[in-house]
């Protein structure tokens, strides 16, 4: 049962890790429309590895591995932070013009009756 729960996590990272190339892997943030990005998708899928793997050796390898390990968990789990930022911001500025009426073509523009 100890080597369940590290498998399982593993194998979320590397589903997360998929989406950074596949976007049908992709996830959205908890509870919004907010898609997760490339960047938040590496984060997520290198924090779950990092600490699947941390707790599947934690017993059987030297301490600066196991430092290691927790090092990578933190940096994933800021990428993901980051990842967020970038996702919302793309997410409002498709909001954004996705409402504004596009601009009239003068070029097109229907001729004057005298």
């Amino acid at each position: 049962m100890q080597t369940v729960l590290p498998i399982l996590m593993i194998l979320g990272g590397v589903f997360a890790t998929l989406g950074i190339w596949m976007p049908r892997f992709r996830t959205r943030w908890s509870c919004t429309q907010i898609t997760c990005g490339p960047v938040s998708c590496a984060g997520f899928g290198l924090s779950f590895i990092g600490i699947g793997i941390l707790f599947l050796i934690e017993d059987a390898a030297p301490e600066p591995f196991v430092i290691l390990f927790g090092f990578v968990f933190i940096v994933g789990w800021i990428t993901g932070a980051l990842g967020y930022g970038i996702d919302r911001r793309a997410f409002v500025r498709n909001l954004q013009e996705a409402s504004t009426p596009p601009e009239p073509n003068p070029e097109k523009a229907p001729e004057e009756i005298s």
